[in-house]
């Protein structure tokens, strides 16, 4: 499935988060350091303390959608 990403806004993380958190967690996070509304279709990208995972939070019609990326043997720096 693709997601259209004509305008939208993308937000990258400014520091790691915990990993251990999935779409409730990413989401409260997200209301908690930004005032946004989360139901917009925003982009929003995490990565973890050792820069080989992400995860993206997207509101994709009528629910979340969490995409997961690990890095085999490289760095996303």
């Amino acid at each position: 499935m693709l997601i259209p990403y004509e305008n939208k806004s993308i937000f990258i993380a400014s520091k790691p988060v915990d990993f251990r958190m999935s779409i409730d967690g990413l989401s409260t996070f997200i209301q908690n350091e930004k005032a946004a509304h989360l139901h917009d279709g925003s982009i929003y990208v995490f990565y973890n303390r050792h820069h080989d995972k992400i995860k993206c939070n997207i509101w994709y019609r009528n629910g979340f959608v969490l995409y997961y990326k690990r890095k085999d043997k490289s760095k996303l720096k």
